[in-house]
């Protein structure tokens, strides 16, 4: 099954902060862990020790998901100023697919996986092991509807937020 391709399928995870639970489609789940993944390492590298724990459990839980079984995020064991950077680090991955053609594209993604996939491997904390083949790229630099992930990042950041109202909620992104 080829990674990009499974992007577009619409199996659903949940992710849990505070007694509360929004349910995303795979993809936007997905694509919003490693984007996640490449904004604590461009800001912070490996300088936050909670930071670097949550690494190797969202890339964990990505290749989880990956592999088609259960998955998702559980944001309860964080403290409140870890996830007031995620916040912050999620407000960036908005503008940046708002703002840039070429950040939220299937080539991305796809290098995304597989800096993830290197990362967890010299971690040694992997709990699984893929392989990612160039082959499986199937969708070149097409770009991702903006909007619909938009979306679905800003309802993870309303989730941590405290702030989500089943109102927010677009069916395209959920069952």
């Amino acid at each position: 099954m080829a990674f990009l391709l499974y992007l577009s399928m619409s199996t659903e995870w949940s992710i849990n902060y505070k007694g509360n639970e929004l349910v995303l489609k795979d993809g936007f789940l997905i694509a919003y862990q490693l984007l996640l993944f490449e904004e604590i390492e461009w800001n912070y590298g490996s300088s936050d020790n909670e930071l670097n724990e949550f690494k190797i459990i969202l890339l964990n839980d990505t290749a989880t998901i990956y592999a088609g079984w259960w998955g998702g995020i559980d944001f309860t064991s964080l403290s409140e100023a870890t996830i007031n950077k995620l916040i912050q680090l999620t407000d960036s991955i908005i503008q940046k697919a708002r703002n840039s053609m070429n950040y939220l594209t299937a080539s991305h993604i796809y290098r995304s996986c597989k800096e993830a996939h290197d990362y967890l491997i010299s971690s040694g904390k992997s709990d699984w092991i893929f392989e990612f083949d160039s082959a499986e790229l199937i969708y070149g630099d097409e770009q991702l509807p903006i909007e619909n992930y938009s979306h679905a990042f800003h309802l993870i950041k309303l989730l941590m937020m405290g702030t989500l109202k089943h109102s927010d909620i677009n069916g395209l992104l959920v069952g």
